[in-house]
């Protein structure tokens, strides 16, 4: 086996991302002509000057570049990342070449948890293997059933499969990382990539020490992916919009209800493509019979 670095120069700026994702890509196929028959990309070399790249642009590009070299097939490829934790997160790396996945910050973790005050009690009751057990089905579960759901009744014939459909990626990353995935209306390029990298990279290490929280101890913001936070992600439905919605339940108020709708469509706006789309008015309406 060989392992190959997914990481980046923090002085390298954005522009590093790519660079970093066709040097990974050369070298994988160098370890393919040297016998090599295990590749492990590892994100563990991240740390203060080291940007992490994202496992699943350094997979998918390896993938596709090797596939394009003709000798795919004789390299498997192992992540070794911090990234991965959740099932949509493993079902994406799967899908877009993996052959296997260590989520090593996933188990530190659970090491972690085991001497935290405020877990320790229920956590200690468990080993750290029964702990890893545990993740490992409850995740092999999950992936089983976004398979089941597709049809699919084989982790052979959803490897590397891409039954997914990229929003809001640019096709030149599309290009090189996801070939022949479908990628309807555009977005994002290597560069704003390489920007929102090094901007999560700067909230776990501030250049400057007054940046730090208590004691020195890096807080990390929460970005409202699950609950809802004022500075964070957009939701569909946020606490105004539900707080109309229960009083125009209870109050049987149409005033009320239509305040809610407002806020629901401009929530829509934010967050799904079909906010982004507008009637657009025939010069000579249809008659009604032709409808």
């Amino acid at each position: 086996s060989r392992v190959l670095d997914i990481t980046f120069g923090r002085a390298d700026g954005p522009e590093g991302l790519q660079t970093a994702i066709d040097r990974v890509c050369v070298e994988a196929r160098q370890a393919v002509d040297d016998g090599i028959s295990f590749i492990i990309l590892s994100d563990r070399a991240a740390g203060r000057e080291r940007v992490p790249v994202s496992t699943l642009l350094a997979c998918g590009a390896v993938h596709h570049y090797l596939v394009r070299q003709a000798v795919r097939t004789r390299v498997a490829l192992v992540l070794e990342t911090g990234e991965a934790r959740e099932v949509h997160h493993l079902c994406l790396l799967l899908a877009f070449g993996a052959d296997a996945i260590v989520p090593y910050l996933v188990y530190d973790l659970f090491h972690k948890l085991r001497k935290d005050p405020q877990t320790e009690v229920a956590v200690s009751k468990l080993s750290p293997h029964e702990l890893v057990y545990n993740y490992r089905k409850a995740a092999g579960k999950g992936v089983l059933k976004v398979m089941a759901k597709m049809g699919i009744s084989t982790l052979q014939s959803y490897k590397g499969a891409q039954i997914f459909e990229a929003i809001g990626i640019g096709a030149d990353v599309v290009a090189k990382c996801f070939t022949g995935c479908a990628s309807r209306v555009g977005g994002v390029g290597f560069l704003g990539l390489g920007v929102d990298a090094l901007r999560l990279h700067y909230e776990a290490y501030p250049p400057r020490p007054t940046d730090k929280g208590v004691g020195g101890i890096v807080t990390l913001l929460n970005p409202g992916d699950y609950h809802w936070r004022a500075d964070g992600e957009a939701h569909a439905h946020d606490p105004a919009a539900i707080a109309k919605l229960q009083q125009a339940t209870k109050d049987n108020s149409r005033q009320v209800y239509a305040e809610y709708a407002k806020l629901a469509d401009r929530q829509t706006q934010r967050c799904m493509l079909r906010g982004l789309l507008k009637f657009k008015l025939a010069d000579q309406p249809l008659p009604l019979d032709e409808v």
